[in-house]
């Protein structure tokens, strides 16, 4: 298992803004009702703007670049870090 958001808010603005950004036509009206400063947004998003979004967005999220297969959580793993953080 990997947590990829701390909140369910933290994930649909990250996901929401790094999808924003690869469509053809991003919309600046739904970048400003995310919250993604004008300094993220880019027109070629790449892993790089992804990482950066992830860190503003969820600044406490234990791995920014979540991968269950090479660094997984365990159930013990995730409790510990979720009943630290709230």
């Amino acid at each position: 298992m990997t947590i990829v958001g701390m909140t369910l808010e933290r994930f649909f603005r990250t996901w929401t803004s790094y999808y924003l950004l690869v469509t053809d036509f991003p919309n600046e009206q739904a970048l400003n009702a995310v919250g993604l400063p004008p300094e993220l947004r880019t027109e070629n998003p790449d892993e790089k703007t992804f990482t950066q979004i992830i860190k503003f967005f969820d600044p406490k999220l234990p791995d920014y670049n979540p991968d269950p297969y090479t660094r997984p959580f365990d159930v013990v793993g995730i409790r510990k870090l979720l009943h630290s953080t709230f």
